[in-house]
């Protein structure tokens, strides 16, 4: 049987467009053979939950445009329809094959429950009965398996349904950090491969493509043999259409395959945040974008980003380099120090070159306000008055953009970054229609600007100056940090991203890292700053926890710090927890069969427990370069620590569970200890006191 995937990107809810070109690609599947033509998640209404009062309306036009596909499709098609609600999410599945509109997966759940709804179905279309509720049918004599989440695809993989295909609907957002969310330009480094292979099926995802309010897809569809072989593999970040031949037979070992191209991350998310900022500035209506030149490394790289995704003709800057070349604070400072210092005239300079490099508009300053900025400098008495003098002018800077873009029916860009907006934030310099580079450590704006430079040398310098640098490392009080302008940035990254992503608290980043002071500057600094982050505009998002999600209540007047030295009563790093663990279970599991999955499953989870621990000290011995989330974040200890609160339920049956504390809440045992209080007899505690 011959299967098609149609990657392309369709604008939410556009149903007059979506359906022309719904058709037009199964009459081009039809003529390549293709029995049944698939559709990505947000072909039909995007990924993005809409808000109740448009549910009933926009369901009701959805149903009208499906009935109108019914006569004019030329081959079968599966079309997926994202949840509505984010509060009730409820995926549906629709199959338009021989003048009907059957939606499988209520189809599947009445006749689980014993219901005869649709029971005569189309020529050649069988539903299978199941208990399940992920939706299978028969099609050319295969059994079809559908999935929706990632939580449904784990279950098909676990648990044998009997199906030959599964087609695998991915709902994930591009994350730099994880393989799994880029589909086949991470398949030798995620998880795909191997689910083919334990399923013993085929395997069909498809991917979306596209933005989706701050988040993108990236398409990379693909089709993998039981073996998990990849016998399709659709481009990232472009439309495509695949047709491949599956079948109850072995695929044949002569057959030519693709081969995945290797991943860059540096390179895979320019190409991204490409079609990101492509397709968000077409959803807006709009066709040119207005951004700030300021001399920075990252308002260069955001005008690069610019022209690459829209065209020279279509990007505008307004050349706003300040007329202090390096802040004042910087002078005697460990950045201003060490880092090559810029002229005002030299990031002019710098700027001008790069748009000329580029063929994008320049535009110039008001001059009257220019020079109204140089009277306030130089009449400013004292360091307080010339730093406020200087923000008056970025202030400045940052209206006169607004006013370009607001003349010339444009988006306004801000090139402030993951870092700044964690350190530096202030309400009006964030306040741009779309930060970009928002979700991304300036370490990782830095290799992208290199990864650009190799294939177009368009950055006339790509040293960092000490305007790159966060005004936190002016301060000589960091004794044990590095003295290279670019280690130090490296550095200050690392905490970040370790408390941000990886929710390390400040004690256990100090007792891998060091730097204890940084920390408790950073980490101080972060939270001085989230009012300020909060004005920010969209930030597209880059990483698997952005800034929004590591908000805490502004009201909350506790604060972290860096020098606990002393754990909690009773706590263990997770290597102990799992030498305790096992000896718990051979305790309790003596009289289960040796056999038993749930033994064998047990026994990975502890053999992974100490392997999972992430210890950047050993990465940087090992020269794991940690920009763009190279870490593997399924080796992150929460996720050994949830899987050990997973097994709870399934603990309860061996009496392994103290029945008083079935919850498996962290409580005091008799002698005081604190620990996980349904294990019977056993005070200890996977978590530290943080």
């Amino acid at each position: 049987m011959k299967i098609g995937i149609a990657q392309l990107s369709a604008r939410a809810g556009d149903f007059s467009r979506t359906g022309e070109r719904i058709i037009a690609y199964s009459e081009q599947a039809a003529r390549q053979g293709a029995e049944l033509l698939i559709f990505p998640l947000s072909t039909l209404a995007g990924i993005c939950p809409v808000p109740y009062v448009d549910q009933e309306g926009l369901l009701i036009d959805l149903s009208d445009m499906l009935s109108s596909l019914v006569d004019k499709l030329a081959c079968p098609c599966l079309l997926p329809l994202a949840s509505l609600s984010a509060h009730e999410p409820v995926e549906e599945i629709f199959l338009i094959a021989n003048g009907e509109v059957i939606p499988l997966r209520l189809t599947n759940l009445t006749r689980s429950m014993g219901g005869n709804v649709m029971a005569a179905m189309t020529d050649g279309v069988e539903l299978l009965s199941s208990e399940s509720s992920i939706p299978t049918f028969d099609m050319a004599g295969i059994k079809f398996a559908l999935a929706m989440t990632d939580d449904k695809l784990d279950e098909l993989v676990s648990l044998d349904y009997g199906v030959n295909a599964v087609i695998y609907f991915s709902s994930q957002t591009y994350a730099a950090n994880d393989s799994d969310s880029v589909l086949a330009a991470g398949l030798p480094d995620n998880r795909y491969t191997q689910d083919a292979r334990d399923m013993e099926s085929w395997l069909i995802a498809l991917g979306s493509l596209g933005s989706f309010d701050d988040a993108v897809c990236t398409g990379g569809s693909f089709v993998l043999a039981p073996d998990g072989q990849a016998v399709a593999i659709a481009p990232s970040c472009e439309e495509a259409l695949l047709v491949a031949e599956i079948g109850l037979q072995p695929r044949d070992p002569e057959q030519d395959v693709p081969k995945p191209v290797p991943y860059d991350r540096s390179s895979f998310c320019w190409q991204a945040f490409s079609l990101a900022l492509k397709d968000f500035t077409a959803a807006q209506g709009m066709q040119d974008v207005v951004l700030t030149l300021d001399g920075t490394l990252s308002s260069a790289v955001l005008a690069t980003l610019a022209s690459d995704a829209l065209g020279p003709m279509h990007v505008h800057a307004l050349l706003a380099t300040p007329l202090e070349g390096t802040p004042a604070l910087r002078s005697g400072g460990r950045g201003g120090s060490l880092a090559r210092p810029r002229s005002a005239a030299q990031r002019v300079l710098a700027m001008r070159q790069l748009a000329a490099n580029l063929h994008i508009n320049l535009h110039e300053r008001n001059p009257r306000l220019v020079q109204a900025s140089a009277v306030s400098l130089q009449d400013s008495a004292g360091i307080d008055e010339r730093l406020a003098a200087i923000a008056t002018e970025r202030d400045v800077i940052v209206t006169e953009a607004r006013q370009l873009a607001r003349r010339l029916h444009a988006l306004l860009l801000s090139s402030r970054d993951k870092t700044w907006l964690a350190l530096e934030a202030d309400g009006l310099s964030a306040a741009a229609d779309l930060l970009p580079l928002g979700d991304l450590y300036r370490t990782d704006v830095l290799e992208m600007a290199r990864t650009r430079n190799a294939s177009s040398p368009v950055f006339p310098d790509l040293s960092l100056a000490p305007c790159d640098l966060p005004e936190l490392l002016d301060s000589d009080t960091f004794d044990d940090v590095a003295t290279d302008p670019e280690d130090q940035l490296r550095q200050l990254d690392l905490i970040l991203s370790m408390y941000i992503e990886w929710e390390r608290t400040p004690s256990d980043i100090q007792r891998s890292q060091g730097m204890s002071a940084l920390i408790e500057a950073a980490v101080t600094a972060f939270h001085a700053h989230a009012l300020a982050r909060s004005n920010a505009g969209v930030v597209l998002r880059a990483s698997t926890r952005s800034l929004a999600d590591a908000h805490r209540p502004f009201g909350l007047s506790w604060h972290d710090r860096a020098d606990r030295k002393e754990l909690l009563p009773g706590s263990k790093d997770l290597s102990l927890l799992a030498q305790e663990l096992a000896a718990a279970f051979e305790a309790g599991l003596q009289d289960v069969d040796a056999n038993n999955p749930f033994v064998d499953a047990l026994s990975d989870l502890l053999d992974g427990a100490q392997i999972s621990v992430f210890d950047p000290q050993k990465q940087a011995e090992q020269n794991v370069d940690i920009s763009f989330g190279s870490v593997d974040i399924s080796k992150k200890p929460e996720s050994s620590r949830q899987n050990i609160a997973n097994l709870m339920d399934y603990m309860k049956g061996f009496g392994l569970v103290n029945p008083d504390n079935v919850d498996g809440h962290i409580v005091a045992d008799a002698e005081g200890h604190m620990g996980f209080g349904g294990f019977a007899g056993n005070g200890f505690s996977p978590f530290s006191e943080n």
